[in-house]
C-alpha cells in the first residue's frame, strides 16, 4: 500500500494512495495540495487520513462480497 504525505512534517496525516489519488479525493477536488508530498511505501508511524481508511475498507468490501 502507498501513502502521501510530507516526510518533514511529523503531525500530518498520510492518506492512502489510489493511482493518481487519494482514496479521500481530496487531492482531486482541491482540499490538499500537492507541494511537497510524495508518496512513500511507508506509513513512518504516521496516522492514517479516516475518510480515505473509510473509502478503502468500503472498496475492500465491494470487491469481496458484491462483486
Amino acid at each position: 500500500m502507498q501513502y502521501l504525505y510530507n516526510k518533514n512534517k511529523k503531525n500530518t496525516a498520510a492518506h492512502i494512495w489510489n493511482e493518481g489519488d487519494t482514496y479521500c479525493r481530496m487531492l482531486s477536488t482541491g482540499g490538499l495540495k500537492m507541494g511537497l508530498r510524495i508518496v512513500h511505501n511507508e506509513l513512518d508511524d504516521r496516522r492514517v487520513c479516516v475518510m480515505c481508511q473509510n473509502n478503502y475498507l468500503n472498496k475492500q468490501y465491494r470487491e469481496k462480497f458484491i462483486g
